[in-house]
């Protein structure tokens, strides 16, 4: 008893050493960042809705270039450029204003399978093509003033069988897909800004001319 007693009086105790992972004051403390707060909801319900701005922009901000095959060795070539300085609303509209057909037909039949279970065939009929209607009214409105200003350029070529008048509108589309395709990779790797990237838009948007293109309605949807 008097040795565990003079043992403590006379040896220093030791003192309480701090716990691994934990600050020994308050100046060491670091705040960790912050974790990813977002809910997994809610990144489920914006997937759909970038996917369909995705579809709907398309690949290339200036338009499109299709290539559709045909029979017999036939191909056809069409460039499709929107008047510089479209905003995305304006892009989507267009692009869904010529695919309407296909997309509002879809939406019909799903509507008219929906309601049929509800209502009477008549009404299901009814609401559904006013609907349609509805719809395809609105987008022609918000569009009409876009639509006479968009460029198109169409050819078809056979295979083993060059033509003379479709050989020099191939080689324009061919120039200018490559022009307008080394602006956006400029623009991606930052060597060319916004407004440089309008500006050789608006280059190739006039070199196309009204002279070359076709109109819109007659050409296939975008």
């Amino acid at each position: 008893m008097n040795d565990a007693r003079g043992r403590s009086g006379s040896e220093p105790v030791p003192e309480e050493q701090p716990r691994a992972g934990s600050p020994q004051t308050a100046q060491d403390m670091t705040i960790a960042p912050a974790a990813d707060r977002t809910r997994p909801s809610s990144r489920l319900t914006r997937a759909p809705v970038r996917w369909c701005t995705w579809v709907l922009d398309g690949e290339r901000s200036w338009g499109s270039i299709d290539v559709q095959p045909g029979e017999c060795g036939t191909a056809r070539y069409r460039l499709v450029v929107f008047p510089p300085g479209i905003t995305g609303t304006e892009r989507r509209l267009l692009r869904l204003s010529r695919a309407w057909p296909a997309w509002g037909a879809v939406l019909w039949l799903m509507s008219e399978a929906c309601l049929s279970s509800a209502l009477r065939p008549w009404a299901a009929f009814g609401i559904s093509t006013m609907v349609y209607l509805g719809i395809e009214a609105s987008l022609i409105s918000k569009v009409g003033v876009l639509r006479p200003q968009v460029r198109t350029l169409s050819v078809e070529l056979i295979a083993g069988y060059p033509d003379r008048r479709s050989a020099p509108i191939y080689a324009e589309i061919k120039a200018l897909v490559a022009a307008l395709a080394n602006a956006d990779a400029m623009r991606a790797q930052k060597q060319m800004t916004t407004t440089d990237h309008e500006a050789a838009w608006w280059q190739l948007y006039d070199r196309l001319g009204t002279d070359q293109s076709q109109p819109l309605d007659e050409q296939p949807p975008i």
